[in-house]
């Protein structure tokens, strides 16, 4: 009986815990949306659904384009922009902005 309690107590932990991180990870992604040019792995992986361990593998394969920081991966934008359309997942209003792409000339 002890060790069925103590499952269920560990389930518990765990998805607090990990419902917590990632409501702090969406919460940080609307303090400064505006004038992000980059996401991070853990931000896109919200996005997505996935874990910031699986965007940083998918760097890795060079499947996505992003820039290493040190040891960080920050991706950019269009980037962002991209993979999102691709698996057909739904964009944020702040990242469906004119100025998506820093890089490009405007005509």
């Amino acid at each position: 009986m002890l060790s069925v309690l103590y499952k269920v107590f560990l389930c518990w932990h765990f998805y607090c815990k990990s419902t917590k991180r990632k409501r702090n990870l969406e919460w940080g992604l609307r303090m400064s949306n505006k004038e992000k040019k980059f996401l991070s792995t853990a931000e896109l992986g919200i996005l997505l659904g996935v874990t910031r361990q699986t965007v940083r593998n998918w760097f890795l394969k060079g499947q996505i384009k992003a820039y290493r920081i040190g040891q960080n991966i920050k991706i950019p934008r269009a980037e962002a922009l991209r993979i999102l359309n691709r698996f057909d997942q739904p964009i944020p209003r702040w990242l469906r902005t004119d100025d998506a792409n820093p890089l490009e000339s405007r005509e």
